[in-house]
């Protein structure tokens, strides 16, 4: 919808009409928290096992699967996220277009991350390591297959599939972090596990960029396939490990 209206009225009323959509969503939270009931204030001593700042770190790093799904959430984020960096660098550099194109390229990812997400929210059962490994070499094949395209047409239908597969390792990276943490524990290991993910997109757009600029467009979007091989392999690397110190 950005896209058509940005090619339509021009950025700045796009950036006007974002700000107006913010209205409804105070005045439903300011309502909301008059609903809210009141606690009162409990000056009882914090007993010993109430989590502390780091613990969300240390239950990460005492269950080993966790931690290795840490690392490849990284891997793909810094890289295969910058969406907005090499998407804009294929539409000017490469394909010579200009706003209204990037916001087609946009929405056709947006097609992809919409399905993504709603496949995970089908599934009856939590995702399990083994499918986000799958997930993860799927995101690589995708963004290969993104990079080597030389038509448009064909560049945007497989940015579908970038999406999908982008949507899908994250939200089951949520899941199972979700799923898998105890109570007591999971707020503060899903803040490390948003902080990761936002994290290193933003300490990877540089790199995206810098990639764009002197590589191209095209070796930008080929980093991420490389990122992607890397987590699959260290989830398969890790399950390997696993089923071999099983028998012991």
């Amino acid at each position: 919808m950005a896209g058509i209206l940005i090619a339509l009225i021009g950025t700045g009323w796009v950036f006007m009409i974002n700000v107006l959509s913010f209205i409804p969503l105070l005045i439903a939270l300011h309502r909301f928290k008059k609903r809210l009931p009141k606690v009162e204030a409990d000056n009882t001593k914090a007993s010993p096992d109430v989590a502390k700042f780091l613990d969300g770190f240390r239950y990460i790093w005492q269950h080993r699967e966790m931690a290795v799904i840490l690392v490849m959430s990284f891997l793909i984020c810094s890289l295969g996220m910058n969406f907005s960096v090499y998407l804009s660098a294929m539409t000017v550099h490469v394909f010579q277009g200009h706003a209204d194109q990037y916001g087609f390229l946009i929405s056709m990812m947006a097609i992809g991350s919409i399905t993504g997400a709603m496949v995970t929210a089908s599934r009856r059962s939590s995702p399990s390591f083994r499918f986000m490994i799958y997930v993860a070499a799927m995101f690589a094949v995708s963004c290969f297959l993104v990079a080597i395209s030389t038509s448009f047409w064909a560049f945007a239908v497989l940015l579908i599939l970038l999406g999908l597969s982008l949507q899908l390792f994250t939200t089951s990276t949520a899941s199972y972090m979700q799923v898998t943490t105890e109570k007591r524990y999971r707020g503060r290991v899903m803040a490390v596990v948003l902080a990761t993910a936002l994290g290193s997109t933003a300490l990877g757009a540089p790199l995206v960029g810098w990639i764009a600029d002197f590589l191209g467009a095209r070796w930008a979007i080929g980093m991420g396939s490389v990122t992607g091989v890397i987590a699959a392999g260290l989830g398969f690397w890790f399950l390997r490990k696993q089923a071999q110190a099983e028998p012991r």
